[in-house]
């Protein structure tokens, strides 16, 4: 976003928008901070910044830094527009869009997921173990997949390893 010394220039959202509640992740007096899912890649979201006073709006994206446009703002002016019958994203259809399945993974995703569906719950040093991999490959391609919403959390268990709880790892039902 621009420093607070220069003026604000840029995009503004149009009056009456209607943003998608599910979208909305910050709700400040002064502003709110929106998350738009990308059009072109899978899994990919885009941040932006409304000011509610001008509805000036700021996205995270390099178009935005470059030239103070983007396509996720005029996509939000496109889904918002006051009086629209298409009134954004339901919550069903966002959840479909950002649907993944197996044959969309990378490469070493595949493998760490393939191994969870095989082996079932594991932890992170127990997939580094099975796949003779170093903690830092297993941790991200995991990381990943649950942003994908594919793993999930099932519980804690002690590894006398590091002395500490870890989180223990399976594929979402």
């Amino acid at each position: 976003m621009e420093s607070e010394s220069e003026p604000l220039t840029g995009p503004f959202l149009k009056e009456g928008a209607n943003i998608p509640p599910q979208w909305i992740i910050d709700d400040n007096p002064a502003d709110y901070k929106i998350v738009v899912p990308s059009r072109t890649q899978l899994g990919k979201f885009y941040n932006v910044l409304i000011i509610k006073e001008t509805n000036q709006a700021f996205c995270s994206c390099k178009g935005f830094e470059f030239n103070h446009k983007c396509s996720h703002i005029e996509y939000l002016n496109g889904i918002s527009i006051k009086g629209a019958k298409r009134k954004g994203m339901q919550g069903t259809q966002l959840e479909s869009y950002h649907k993944f399945t197996e044959d969309e993974l990378a490469a070493k995703e595949k493998i760490v997921y393939q191994l969870l569906k095989a082996k079932g719950p594991l932890t992170d040093r127990a997939m580094s173990k099975e796949l003779n991999w170093t903690i830092n490959r297993i941790c991200g391609r995991r990381n990943k997949l649950v942003e994908k919403d594919m793993v999930q959390e099932t519980g804690k268990v002690w590894d006398g390893e590091t002395k500490r709880h870890v989180i223990i790892w399976r594929i979402k039902p």
